[in-house]
């Protein structure tokens, strides 16, 4: 690797670490930008995983919304 561009490997192995490394972290947004990234074969793998976390995302919105109205 070089930096973020994978010189030798699988670059999906890439991606899903930095995503892994996001939500270890917390940070679901990013993770999602993450897998967003991939194309082809890997997204389709990701898809149930990514339509979850993004209504995650915005039900968590959602409700912060609510909260601030109060």
């Amino acid at each position: 690797r070089q930096g973020d561009r994978v010189l030798v490997g699988n670059a999906t192995a890439g991606v899903l670490a930095r995503a892994h490394t996001a939500l270890e972290a917390g940070d679901l947004a990013g993770a999602v930008a993450d897998v967003s990234s991939l194309t082809g074969p890997p997204a389709k793998a990701m898809g149930p995983w990514l339509r979850k976390a993004k209504a995650l995302l915005a039900a968590r919105s959602a409700l912060a919304e609510m909260v601030a109205k109060d």
